[in-house]
Parts: C-alpha cells; structure tokens; sequence
C-alpha cells in the first residue's frame, strides 16, 4: 500500500526485494546473525517503524533462523511473519522441519534449489483465507477466460505445468536422498 514497509535481510535472493517492491511495498534491509547467515531478530526490531507490515526471513544456505525470536517479534508488533524455505528443505529448527515457523513459508523450485523443477514455488500456509487468496490469484483457468472480472486483484499467470509439478513429487519423493548428496558435495 505505497507506505508499507517490509523487514528482510539484505543477505538474500535478490529476487526478494523485487517481490516486495512489486507488491507496493518498501523493502528495509536489516543485518543478519554472522554465523547463520539469517536474519537477527534484535537487528530487525531496530527497523521496525509505524510503516512495517511484515518480516521475511530465510534459512539461509539450510541454516534456519532464529524462528522463536522472530515469532515473538512479529507478535509484539501484529505483523505478519513469512518463512523462505527455498535455501533449506530438509533443514530443522528445534526438531521442526522448516517451512512451519512463518505465517507462510515459500519454497522456490528453480536453481540451485535442492528441489529443482526449473521453475516454480510453493507457498504453505494453514491460514485458510491466504490459501483461497493465493489460489485464486494463481492464475485464471481457460473456462474463465470469458467472464468478466470486477477486481482490484486480478489473477496472474503464476502456476506451474503438470508434468513440472510431476518432476518435483518424483524429487520430493527422494529429497533426503537428494539432501545427502549435497551434503557430500559441500564436504569435499
């Protein structure tokens, strides 16, 4: 909403800034922990303004980010709180998988994701409402393409293919497979 500010690290994918800036919103850079790579927590609280709606955070190269620290923080100050789990499948924070801290966490398929299906993501969520949101905004289904749309929001082309879906089950399927050998990888 033009104002609206978001709190993330500026240790990330690029391409979280552009998305935060093409929801209409200004992305503010906080430091991370130098050790895990993720966003501090007591750094993002010095960021925190009248203006700032949401944190992102990352579990950054598979390290998870101080998730209890960061849900309290967005609890004292009603803002929303959203997981990128891209960097980290497989990883756990205090015995949870990761994917299960944020309001929402995002897990993009695209290289050099561990599950990589060449293009795609996914968005969890146990919020019912974001969920019917984020489907209708997904995309508009051929049988649609005659109605007429009386929105604000428009549906976007944002789905990926059945047979790349099909791609990421079958890897999904054998991610601690997939996991172990890029463990190996990063110990040679």
């Amino acid at each position: 909403k033009g104002e609206d500010e978001v709190i993330t690290s500026g240790h990330s994918w690029h391409q979280i800034a552009r998305g935060i800036s093409l929801a209409g919103a200004t992305p503010v850079f906080a430091d991370i922990d130098y050790w895990a790579g993720t966003l501090a927590a007591d750094k993002a609280a010095a960021k925190i303004t009248h203006k700032t709606r949401v944190i992102v955070a990352g579990n950054t190269n598979g390290h998870p980010a101080d998730w209890g620290a960061l849900r309290v923080l967005a609890e004292q100050h009603g803002l929303h709180l959203i997981e990128d789990s891209t960097e980290a499948i497989g990883s756990r924070y205090k015995g949870t998988r990761v994917g299960n801290f944020g309001d929402c966490a995002i897990f993009d398929f695209s290289q050099p994701s561990a599950l990589c299906c060449g293009e795609g993501a996914m968005i969890v969520t146990d919020d019912l409402d974001f969920a019917r949101k984020l489907r209708y905004l997904r995309d508009r289904q051929p049988e649609q393409r005659y109605s007429i749309s009386i929105s604000s929001l428009l549906p976007l082309n944002a789905r990926i293919s059945e047979v790349t879906a099909a791609l990421g089950i079958a890897q999904l399927q054998r991610i601690d497979e997939i996991i172990a050998k890029r463990r190996q990888v990063t110990q040679w």
